[in-house]
C-alpha cells in the first residue's frame, strides 16, 4: 500500500486516545481503509471500509486476536466503526470517514467552510424530528436526552476515561469536570445545538467543557484584580453548576439547580 492519511491534533482529545490499544488499532483501520470503491471477490468494497481476517489484523498490530475482538467491539459502541463478519474475515467500515479523511484541500476547504455548515445544518432536521416525534425531548444527539446522555458519559464503566480527560486538561477533579459538563449541556439544549452521533457529542464536549474552564480561570483572575464586570463569586456560579450536575445523575432529584447565567 502507498499514499497516506490525515490525522487531526482532536486526535488527542478522542476518548480511547489514553488506551494504546484502541490508539494503535483505529489507526491502523484509518490506513486499511480503502481510499476508493475497490472490487474484491466480485463485490464492490466502497471507500472507508476494509476487509481482513482476525489473524491479518493481528499479524499486522502485533495485538492479539483477543485484543482485536475488544477493539472492535469498543470501537462500534462508540460509533467509530461499522463491522459486519463474513465467513472467514470482516468487512470493517469506518463511520464518517469523510470527516477524516477529506480529499479536498486546505485552501478548498477554507472557502467550501460556509456551504459545509450549510449541509450540516441542513443534516441536523433528522434529529430534530427525532425530537419532535418524541414529545419535544431535547436531545444531545439522536435517541439521547441530556440526562441521558449525562449518565451515559459519567457512568461507572467510564470513570478511568474521564479521569484521564481531567488530567489531560488541568480540570482539577471529576466533579469540576461533572459541573463543567452540566454548564455545557445547559448552553447546548438552549441553542438546540445537537451532534450527528454519541461520540462526535463527547468529543466537542470536552472542547467546550476546555473553554469554559479556562474563561472561569480568567475570571477568577479578574475578580481578583476587581476588573471583572460580573457580580458575585466564581465559587457561587460552579455551585450551580454542581446542582445541576447532581440532579443530572439522579442524586439529588428533589433540588432544583441554581439559576444560570
Amino acid at each position: 500500500m502507498s499514499g497516506w492519511i490525515k490525522l487531526h491534533r482532536a486526535f488527542l482529545n478522542w476518548e480511547w486516545f489514553g488506551k494504546p490499544n484502541m490508539s494503535q488499532f483505529f489507526i491502523y483501520c484509518l490506513l486499511r481503509a480503502n481510499y476508493e470503491d475497490t472490487r474484491w471477490q466480485g463485490r464492490i468494497i466502497p471507500r472507508g471500509s476494509f476487509i481482513a481476517s482476525l489473524s491479518d489484523m493481528s499479524a499486522a498490530t502485533g495485538l492479539t486476536t483477543r485484543e482485536i475482538r475488544t477493539c472492535l467491539k469498543k470501537l462500534e459502541k462508540s460509533g467509530e466503526i461499522a463491522a459486519k463478519t463474513t465467513n472467514q474475515n470482516h468487512l470493517i467500515t469506518i463511520c464518517n470517514y469523510e470527516s477524516y479523511q477529506s480529499n479536498e484541500s486546505p485552501e478548498r476547504q477554507t472557502s467550501d467552510k460556509r456551504a459545509t455548515n450549510e449541509r450540516q445544518t441542513s443534516d441536523k432536521p433528522n434529529i430534530k424530528e427525532y425530537n419532535n416525534i418524541n414529545n419535544n425531548l431535547y436531545h444531545v444527539c439522536a435517541c439521547m436526552t441530556r440526562e441521558e446522555f449525562f449518565q451515559d458519559y459519567f457512568s461507572p464503566e467510564r470513570a478511568e476515561n474521564a479521569i484521564q480527560i481531567v488530567m489531560a486538561n488541568k480540570f482539577g477533579t471529576v466533579e469540576h469536570f461533572k459541573e463543567l459538563a452540566a454548564a455545557v449541556l445547559i448552553e447546548w439544549e438552549a441553542s438546540d445545538k445537537t451532534w450527528s452521533t454519541k461520540s462526535e457529542a463527547r468529543q466537542r464536549l470536552v472542547n467546550y467543557c476546555r473553554v469554559r474552564h479556562y474563561s472561569e480561570l480568567e475570571q477568577e483572575k479578574k475578580l481578583q484584580n476587581g476588573t471583572s464586570r460580573y457580580s458575585g463569586s466564581i465559587e457561587q456560579r460552579r455551585q450551580g453548576y454542581a446542582q445541576l450536575a447532581y440532579k443530572l445523575l439522579n442524586e439529588h432529584p428533589d433540588e432544583s439547580p441554581l439559576p444560570f447565567e
